[in-house]
């Protein structure tokens, strides 16, 4: 169950990282191009349009997914701590289940 959670948690990690990905980069060349003119330069007559060469789109997706591994690398420590939300979750269910067996066990000895 917890290999479970984890999947799903790096599941929608990773979709989180595309869908930011693709909202970033996924823009064609022409909206990129008038985005990235900042609002002091489009008042400016003749200014020069900053397009993001490949390098720097590169350098940025390493800088994001560096950033997104640290997350995940962090989540992950959270989510195996002995203390995580989780894992005191799965204590107390455990231990009202395991009352819940001996009460029933009991209520069977008692019909007996």
């Amino acid at each position: 169950m917890k290999t479970r959670y984890l999947s799903i948690v790096v599941s929608l990690f990773l979709l989180a990282v595309d869908f930011n990905t693709t909202i970033v980069w996924g823009q064609s060349e022409d909206s990129q191009t008038s985005e990235s003119v900042s609002e002091s330069d489009a008042n400016v007559p003749g200014a020069a349009v900053h397009e993001h060469s490949d390098a720097e789109r590169i350098a940025e997706l390493i800088e994001a997914i560096e950033s997104d591994q640290e997350q995940l690398a962090a989540l992950t420590a959270e989510f195996d701590s002995p203390e995580s939300e989780y894992a005191m979750a799965e204590r107390e269910f455990r231990s009202l289940n395991e009352g819940r067996d001996k009460l029933l066990e009991e209520l069977e000895s008692v019909k007996a």
